[in-house]
């Protein structure tokens, strides 16, 4: 959890403590977009310190006096108070005041409105299109909004774009410089700048489920919080007719079928299982049908985004009633057309996979070998060791599990490679 100090975790039950996180990481969100709408974005450091004191004052009360029966409601109104606190302190900061009459009512009337249900959705909503202005850095867009808007850590941003944390903290500077130097504004683009911020506006989306698919943090593999959280901005996506598009519905869709497997992939005692073990049975019917609903509306006659292909193989993943009954033909045509789209190393990974299945490991495994760019990468080598492990050569497959033990931090993959390294070496004698 970001920024909240150690002493105040140790205060809480467990059942205190992830409905903090739960709030964390999906109010203090919406807090900051609202904020930011009543401060401005000159003033977004005040924004984000008033959710965090908000934040913390749950976290001080809640082990103390019980969880309230309407925990959002309880936070609200503490961040409101704190907003017409400032107010009421600051009043000699014309830029802030100005746009509101100096009577105390007409302040705390002004900020009640903010506050209603269809405002704060309006405050997210232009948040995530001001994070994509023309004129904040195109480097630090995305970053920016995953830490201001998605409460990731720079921790988290760094692993998924393969960078440092320096580097994020960075373009994420850089971004709040431009923000305060253009006085850019909260509010909804017009069309044409709305279209063209859209695709920045998806990939934080979409980067931010990934963390909530396969998290950095050493001891959990899936966070649904963050998952979650990223299929509620799509939603707001798809509820603005402007926005509304074949490629928003089919990111909604991918997101259906990837989430509808989360319970199916760990077992009670938090171990990974693979997909050909997996329990079908546990695959979340509902949440597939819903992928179905939003598969109906993105596939057009023309593809035209990676999330369309995605959702599509995403599709025949969900549709398979067993890993033998898989279509790893149209999945395979379906990488292949990916590509077009992102050639990056990780889908030409995923697409190798696939291809084993249809042409077999031993004439795939050359190709893998010669792939790029994904030296420091704990999937690729583990990758190779199932290779191995198919073809019957455990000590090339041991090599390489070993390798990707020491690229992951995460407990629970470190188990997985090991019953794999013991399986392997077992098989030497």
């Amino acid at each position: 959890m970001n920024n909240i100090p150690a002493h105040y975790l140790c205060m809480h039950t467990e059942g205190t403590n992830i409905l903090v996180e739960h709030f964390f990481r999906n109010e203090r969100s919406r807090l900051i977009a609202t904020l930011a709408k009543l401060f401005g974005l000159q003033q977004l450091q005040l924004a984000e310190d008033i959710a965090q004191e908000a934040l913390l004052d749950a976290l001080a009360n809640w082990p103390v006096n019980g969880i309230p029966g309407n925990p959002k409601a309880w936070l609200y109104r503490v961040a409101k108070n704190k907003a017409i606190d400032v107010f009421k302190r600051k009043k000699h900061l014309d830029t802030i005041v100005s746009e509101l009459s100096n009577s105390a009512n007409a302040i705390e009337k002004e900020i009640d409105n903010i506050f209603l249900d269809d405002e704060i959705k309006d405050s997210q909503l232009q948040m995530l299109f001001a994070c994509c202005h023309p004129s904040v850095p195109e480097d630090g867009q995305v970053m920016f909004m995953l830490k201001t808007l998605c409460s990731l850590s720079v921790a988290e941003i760094a692993r998924a774009y393969l960078t440092s944390t320096d580097a994020v903290e960075k373009r994420i500077y850089r971004v709040k410089k431009k923000l305060r130097e253009e006085n850019i504004q909260l509010v909804i683009p017009s069309p044409q700048e709305l279209l063209a911020r859209l695709d920045a506006v998806l990939r934080a989306i979409y980067l931010l489920f990934n963390e909530g698919y396969n998290s950095s943090q050493p001891d959990r593999v899936i966070r649904k919080d963050l998952s979650g959280e990223a299929m509620r901005l799509c939603e707001l996506l798809i509820e603005i007719p402007l926005t509304n598009l074949p490629f928003t519905n089919a990111l909604m869709a991918l997101m259906c079928y990837q989430s509808s497997r989360f319970d199916a992939r760990m077992d009670a005692d938090n171990h990974i299982i693979t997909l050909e073990n997996q329990d079908r049975h546990k695959w979340d019917v509902e949440l597939i049908n819903k992928g179905h609903y939003y598969i109906s509306h993105a596939i057009t006659r023309e593809i035209i985004s990676k999330y369309q292909v995605e959702a599509a193989i995403s599709y025949w993943y969900a549709v398979a009633q067993d890993l033998a009954g898989t279509n790893w033909a149209e999945i395979f045509n379906l990488y292949n057309l990916l590509i077009q789209f992102d050639p990056s190393p990780m889908i030409l990974l995923n697409r190798l996979i696939v291809q084993a299945r249809i042409d077999g490991h031993e004439s795939v495994l050359p190709h893998l070998l010669q792939l790029p760019g994904l030296e420091k990468n704990h999937l690729y080598y583990s990758s190779i060791a199932i290779f191995y492990q198919q073809l019957n050569q455990p000590a090339l497959a041991v090599e390489n599990y070993l390798k990707a033990m020491r690229l992951t931090h995460s407990l629970a993959e470190k188990k997985l490679l090991q019953d794999r390294i013991s399986f392997n070496t077992s098989m030497s004698f």
